[in-house]
């Protein structure tokens, strides 16, 4: 019997913590992402953004904390006391943002407050533990808010409750609010007044931010006229998470509200298409599809990351247009933090990523036998 989702290895490095630049390759290819210039193939469903754009600098400032969540994971699945956990994590997070954990079951949420840029990023945990793999096979669709299904594995994760009978999302809000007081009201500050919110994460993280987002959208958070906006989503190799009714309502909210929902797919990548009409999934009555842009970055030459100097990216591509593309593809583990992080860092060209430019030291050998050191820790 096949897996319904396989557990992600966590392979952590140096460029995974904000790592060096490569190059994004020029090319004329129609669907082929320019940061410099819009690309011309525009969404193909109602409330998708016009003239897409994808700025791989903003995904992989994302995919950076994407890995974090689930260190924490090893962290107290290896005896370790938040503060402890906290603590060993705090050379992966550089000075002066401030961040934090919540755990609710076997989901964890990072919050990560930065000052600097105004911005304060969510990120939920990938899959790494038991819990996550039975979460997954709870297919069967629960009523959302916004109207029509979601995955109930999913949707339970994020409404989990604690001991206060507070659920996972609203201690969520309770810390961004928190952080986004601190950012505007800060006299060094002051002149901030608005503080950007980003949702993210790898593989099951990613569709917890989907939900995330959802729930946000569905009780109004952050309020209108707050001194925040909730305003992108970015996911890599998330499986879907609702019906198509829950997607169109969803797709409406998200551009009623100017988010930048972009989905990030590294090759041949199965994941996404689980439970999905394009994987021949059955039965019907639990299928599930896909809100947002979609990103498949893909590699050059013979078509494995390392050897490849040029990468595409294909925006929003029909599965005509994808099969054609990826057919030549190896069949190699695609599904893997790893792949992700070097496809991001090869659609880039030129730009600072957001903690290798406040953390030069993350390239460095030092830095890295420092990571080396955290993970040999927390071993069992």
């Amino acid at each position: 019997m096949r897996r319904l989702f396989d557990k992600t290895p966590l392979v952590i490095t140096a460029q995974v913590a904000g790592g060096l630049i490569s190059d994004l390759a020029g090319n004329n290819s129609p669907h082929l992402a320019n940061p410099e210039a819009p690309a011309p193939l525009a969404a193909k469903t109602p409330g998708k953004d016009a003239t897409p754009v994808f700025d791989a600098k903003e995904a992989k400032d994302n995919f950076a904390f994407t890995i974090l969540p689930n260190l924490y994971e090893e962290a107290i699945s290896a005896g370790r006391s938040h503060t402890e956990a906290m603590a060993q994590l705090r050379i992966l997070v550089p000075e002066p943002m401030d961040f934090t954990f919540f755990r609710h079951g076997n989901t964890t949420a990072l919050v990560v407050k930065d000052a600097e840029k105004s911005r304060i990023t969510v990120a939920f945990d990938g899959n790494g533990e038991f819990g996550d793999i039975v979460d997954n096979l709870k297919v069967w669709g629960k009523p959302h808010p916004l109207g029509g299904k979601t995955h109930s594995g999913f949707s339970d994760a994020i409404m989990s409750v604690d001991g206060s009978k507070r659920t996972l999302i609203n201690r969520v809000q309770d810390q961004v609010t928190l952080y986004a007081n601190d950012i505007t009201g800060d006299d060094a500050n002051s002149h901030r007044s608005s503080v950007d919110l980003h949702l993210t994460g790898f593989s099951r993280g990613g569709v917890l931010a989907t939900a995330a987002a959802a729930q946000c959208l569905a009780q109004g958070f952050p309020p209108e006229n707050s001194n925040m906006k909730l305003s992108g989503l970015h996911t890599f190799g998330s499986p879907p998470l609702g019906d198509q009714e829950f997607i169109r309502n969803f797709e409406q909210a998200a551009h009623q509200h100017n988010i930048s929902h972009w989905r990030v797919i590294g090759g041949k990548d199965s994941m996404p298409f689980h439970i999905t009409e394009d994987a021949g999934y059955r039965p019907r009555a639990i299928l599930y599809a896909h809100p947002g842009n979609s990103a498949y970055i893909l590699p050059g030459g013979d078509g494995s990351i390392d050897n490849s100097e040029q990468v595409t990216v294909l925006i929003n591509p029909s599965k005509k247009e994808l099969d054609a593309a990826t057919r030549k593809l190896p069949n190699q583990e695609w599904h893997d933090f790893s792949a992700y992080d070097r496809l991001l860092d090869k659609a880039q060209q030129g730009k600072e990523n957001l903690l290798a430019d406040k953390t030069p030291n993350f390239a460095k050998p030092a830095q890295t036998e420092a990571q080396e050191r955290f993970r040999m820790d927390f071993a069992p």
